[in-house]
Parts: C-alpha cells; structure tokens; sequence
C-alpha cells in the first residue's frame, strides 16, 4: 500500500495595489515589466473602488467608508 501524498500548499507572492488592496498570485517570479503591466492594468479598478468609496482615495488619510 502506499501512502497519499499531502499537496503542498500554493506559494503566493503579493502586489500591494493601494494602502488596503492587494492582489495575490500563484506566481514566485515576477519582473519588473510584470509589476508595470500589473499597474497599468489595475488602475481602472483602483479608480472604480475609490469611487465607489471601497478603498481610500490616495489623498486621504482616513479609511474608506463601509457599509453593513
């Protein structure tokens, strides 16, 4: 009989987006054009999510309004 083999937990590595946004990838090497394209991408969403009051504009200091 043998044994089963556990999987080995995904190695993520983390872009800090904004002060409270972060992608994570399932990636260990990333260049210096995969963080500028990953910028360039993100700007979009990072405008949408400000207006949306989701996360903090980079102005401000306070955190962004939640709603329950």
């Amino acid at each position: 009989m043998t044994a089963r083999r556990t999987p080995r937990p995904a190695i993520v590595q983390g872009v800090r987006l904004a002060p409270d946004l972060t992608l994570l990838l399932e990636s260990t090497d990333l260049s210096a054009a995969d963080l500028a394209a990953i910028e360039s991408a993100a700007r979009p969403l990072l405008d949408e999510l400000r207006r949306r009051g989701l996360i903090a504009s980079p102005e401000s200091a306070t955190p962004p309004r939640r709603s329950q």
